[in-house]
């Protein structure tokens, strides 16, 4: 917790944006209907495969694009009938 604590402080203080996704994978995988801890296995593992393999070709993503999927990721996570409900 610390070292994400300070990890975000720094990021902000950089003009980054802090932030955690744990809560999306975990929201991800909930949704998808994950229950076990293999599912977070898995995932993590997805994770460090995909960011040493794809970490180049990241660095060419315009922001508007990595903005867009990161929209579109939050759109998809709200649940609208509990939002229609409230």
């Amino acid at each position: 917790m610390l070292a994400i604590a300070l990890c975000n402080s720094i990021s902000g203080l950089a003009g980054g944006i802090p932030a955690t996704a744990a809560l999306a994978r975990t929201a991800l995988n909930i949704k998808s209907g994950a229950t076990s801890r293999a599912a977070g296995i898995v995932n993590g593992v997805m994770i460090i495969i995909l960011s040493t393999v794809l970490f180049n070709a990241f660095k060419y993503l315009p922001l508007p694009v990595v903005a867009a999927i990161l929209v579109n990721v939050a759109v998809r996570m709200v649940e609208w009938p509990e939002v229609r409900l409230l």
